[in-house]
């Protein structure tokens, strides 16, 4: 099992996680365990040689990118440019300015360099609407926090990458010192919502940011 589908079974497997948000009206989305053979195609396409220890990590995904397609930040828009036979396109904002840095930094060069995920791999709604980690009732934000945990002890890092400050919070209190958690971007969501009419300044800044933290692993 690659780690995106054990990431996701840890939720929607884990009947007293579902119980115990349940008492809170909140669900996990999970459109995503329609595709598992896209899942499974992209992570030996990416990440057969292994996974990268410079981690680029979120929050938890939206509605409409990996919510639906189970990778991180990636709607079916982007992946049907980076997997052949994929022949959908949903987008997503956020996933749209997402996939532009991986395309400025080049797909290949991009996916050896880096392993990018979610503190949480699931989508959290409540009426209808996304709940970010942070947010959950407080059993579920420790089983959540947990489920992260393992998954870095399978990565083992040298550096996180965090996207907004709420991610950078939660790796500085989780992880170990020895890893690097000091470089924070702007969350993508923001980007696409706040600074649109500057986006091919912000993937230019990303890719140099991106560029400098892969260099100094070297």
């Amino acid at each position: 099992m690659n780690l995106l589908h054990l990431n996701h079974s840890r939720y929607v497997d884990n009947h007293s996680f579902l119980q115990l948000i349940g008492a809170s009206d909140i669900c996990v989305l999970s459109d995503f365990v329609l595709n598992p053979e896209i899942v499974d195609a992209f992570w030996d396409r990416y990440y057969a040689r292994g996974v990268p220890r410079i981690v680029i990590c979120g929050l938890n995904p939206g509605r409409f990118d990996a919510g639906k397609t189970g990778i991180a930040f990636l709607d079916f828009e982007s992946l049907s440019q980076l997997m052949p036979g994929v022949d959908r396109h949903d987008s997503e904002k956020s996933a749209a300015f997402f996939y532009k840095v991986i395309q400025s930094y080049g797909s290949e060069a991009f996916s050896r360099d880096f392993y990018v995920t979610n503190v949480a791999s699931v989508v959290f709604l409540r009426d209808g609407r996304n709940l970010n980690y942070h947010d959950l009732p407080d059993a579920a934000l420790g089983m959540v926090e947990a489920n992260f945990c393992q998954e870095m002890k399978m990565v083992n890092p040298t550096q996180v990458i965090s996207l907004g400050t709420a991610v950078q919070h939660t790796a500085r209190k989780l992880l170990s010192p020895d890893v690097d958690c000091s470089l924070r971007l702007p969350h993508p969501a923001w980007v696409a919502t706040y600074r649109s009419r500057e986006t091919e300044q912000w993937v230019a800044d990303y890719v140099k940011a991106l560029k400098s933290a892969a260099a100094s692993q070297h």
